[in-house]
């Protein structure tokens, strides 16, 4: 969605490329703090944090990969 969405907006290739690997960085803990405080999916913020860190990796590995930064 970043990639179409910053395409469209005209931005050049390197500054599509950072703003999708930078949206690949996992998830911070602060949606843990706001799924308790609002109680929204508290049961499974923690496991949807640790997910995103652990497949983090591949992700941001894979953007890299594909746009050739």
């Amino acid at each position: 969605m970043i990639y179409f969405a910053a395409s469209a907006l005209g931005l050049d290739h390197k500054t599509v490329a950072q703003a999708v690997i930078t949206m690949a960085i996992p998830a911070m803990p602060i949606i843990v703090v706001f799924a308790i405080e609002y109680k929204v999916a508290e049961k499974n913020m923690p496991s949807a944090l640790l997910l995103s860190t652990i497949l983090s990796p591949l992700t941001i590995g894979g953007f890299i990969y594909l746009l050739a930064v």
